[in-house]
């Protein structure tokens, strides 16, 4: 009896183990599961799975270089003689979005870049570069029409050739915050608040749509963002619809694609279009980018957030404005034994010019005097 009960308990051993990992694997699972949208049904948690998903992602990604071509084309249908297109590279430093290097580069045809020239340029160049470096104490700006390297402070706003976007937000912004440059920590916190929680709908098992929406008076309108969770929580399309009626058709009138690859273990986006058609009847934009990337997560040396990495030509001057008062700091290309208040050198040449036009008029004065002389002395020979 014992030996039979012995050898019925060995023969059903093997089926205990296999019962009890299968538990062991379900209750893993469970757990490794907890919160995302395929186990949790609540809209909250499959919000803040997907925005927690995307946080974590792009916060792998710290620096790198990106060489970028740029395509910009308005098509006014109305008006055809105000339609452009714009062609520009640019060359990105990302250290984040506190400390960045951008140099634009535009043709001198094809499309009007917007420089201000203080000097005279020559019209054989194909091509000019204005230069930005933006960080925690300074923002450093130059184009080579111009005679002047400005420092500025943090806070001040960006020329108009500067197109800056922060790198990881590419794909969920709209077509006007994209040129409002938001930063991606300012997009994904108010993402992440209460009241700003979009609603999320899975497409497929790692696609998810997110989906906010406004009403105004009867139209409503709904931006909404599809994240690949399978390829790094990235923003893949987004668009813009609205309709006029709960009973009318949607009518896109944004969509953006975003492409993206990882690089050293980080996902990095690779290229970026908008079209933009908010009146197809009126106007259209469309704007396309391809960025290519190199040295991703590796250090950029602080020289290149320098003036002095900019190369410019010892005419140029360096005045540094973040204390209010401009201070020559640099002049013809060396440094100033002691640095001087622009606005004293501006009231020296004030003073000069002057001084000459004071001396000018006193010769004129004298000038006529003696001529006056010479008239009456002829009036008396003659006399």
């Amino acid at each position: 009896m014992l030996s039979t009960v012995r050898c019925s308990t060995a023969a059903a051993l093997p089926r205990l183990v296999a019962l009890a990992v299968c538990v062991t694997w379900s209750v893993a699972a469970l757990f490794a599961n907890a919160g995302s949208p395929a186990t949790d049904k609540s809209g909250k948690s499959a919000a803040l799975f997907v925005l927690h998903g995307m946080a974590r992602a792009r916060e792998e990604f710290r620096s790198g270089v990106c060489a970028i071509s740029y395509l910009s084309e308005y098509k006014n249908v109305t008006s055809p003689r105000d339609s452009n297109v714009v062609r520009a590279t640019a060359q990105l430093w990302y250290a984040g979005n506190d400390r960045y290097r951008m140099d634009w580069t535009y043709p001198q045809s094809g499309g009007n870049p917007p420089f201000h020239d203080d000097v005279a340029w020559s019209s054989a160049s194909k091509e000019r570069t204005g230069y930005f470096i933006h960080a925690k104490d300074r923002n450093i700006q130059w184009d080579q029409g111009r005679r002047t390297i400005n420092i500025l402070p943090p806070d001040s706003r960006r020329p108009e050739w500067v197109i800056y976007f922060d790198v990881k937000a590419l794909g969920i912004h709209s077509w006007i915050v994209f040129w409002q440059g938001e930063s991606w920590e300012d997009s994904i916190s108010t993402l992440l608040q209460p009241e700003h929680l979009p609603n999320v709908a899975a497409i497929s098992n790692d696609v998810y749509s997110l989906t906010t929406e406004r009403r105004k008076g009867r139209r409503d309108t709904q931006w909404v963002v599809e994240v690949d969770a399978g390829r790094g929580f990235t923003p893949v399309h987004s668009f813009m619809r609205y309709r006029i009626s709960e009973t009318a058709p949607w009518q896109n009138i944004e969509d953006i694609e975003t492409a993206w690859q990882e690089e050293a273990g980080v996902w990095v986006p690779t290229s970026f279009e908008i079209d933009e058609r908010q009146s197809p009847k009126v106007a259209t934009e469309r704007l396309a980018m391809k960025l290519s990337w190199s040295g991703v997560n590796q250090p950029i040396p602080d020289e290149l957030f320098s003036y002095k990495s900019l190369g410019a030509p010892k005419a140029v001057e360096v005045v540094d404005s973040r204390l209010g008062t401009p201070v020559m700091i640099e002049h013809g290309g060396s440094k100033s034994a002691h640095a001087r208040p622009a606005s004293k050198r501006a009231s020296r040449l004030i003073a000069l010019l002057v001084s000459g036009a004071l001396l000018i008029m006193l010769i004129a004065i004298f000038a006529a005097r003696r001529l006056r002389k010479r008239s009456l002395r002829n009036v008396e020979k003659q006399a």
